[in-house]
């Protein structure tokens, strides 16, 4: 008899799902979470680390997230290759004045997605007109109509990072 109950506590103990809730009765978490956590008077706080540390997590798991502590500060989450900064996207603009025959620009953020629209004295080019590269961009006026850019071009780089 020792042994038919030692074998069903063993092979039950195969087929136990167990979840967490910190804060919520047993009986109440929610049956798609692993971990539920309840408060109305405080928030849950995730590893918080520099860009430097982050980059440094060794095979870091696919959904992974941390909060980063220097620029861009923001909650990361690890996409299975790479990083990506969650929340909604940001819009900027970057302006500049240009230097005769200038086709270089480097903006002060990385476009999300490279997204860039790019416009010159207020006029929209050609999204041909220019390519982006992390947060350069270079311009290519024979892709643009021929248009050379002269001294005192106002140019004008809308993007969101």
């Amino acid at each position: 008899m020792k042994k038919i109950i030692l074998s069903f506590l063993l092979l039950s103990s195969f087929f136990i799902h167990a979840q967490v809730g910190i804060g919520v009765a047993t009986a109440n978490i929610n049956a798609s979470a692993q971990l539920e956590v309840a408060s109305t008077t405080k928030g849950m706080l995730i590893p918080r680390m520099t860009a430097t540390q982050r980059a440094a997590i060794s095979s870091p798991a696919t959904g992974l997230l941390v909060f980063q502590t220097d620029a861009p500060i923001g909650l990361y989450y690890y996409t299975g290759s790479a990083w990506a900064l969650s929340g909604a996207a940001r819009p900027t603009t970057d302006q500049f004045t240009a230097t005769a025959g200038q086709t270089s620009f480097t903006l002060t953020q990385a476009p999300q997605n490279a997204k860039v629209w790019m416009f010159i004295n207020g006029v929209r080019t050609n999204n041909n007109g220019y390519t982006v590269s992390g947060s350069t961009i270079t311009y290519s006026p024979t892709n643009n109509s021929s248009y050379t850019l002269v001294v005192g071009d106002r140019i004008q780089f809308d993007y969101c990072y």
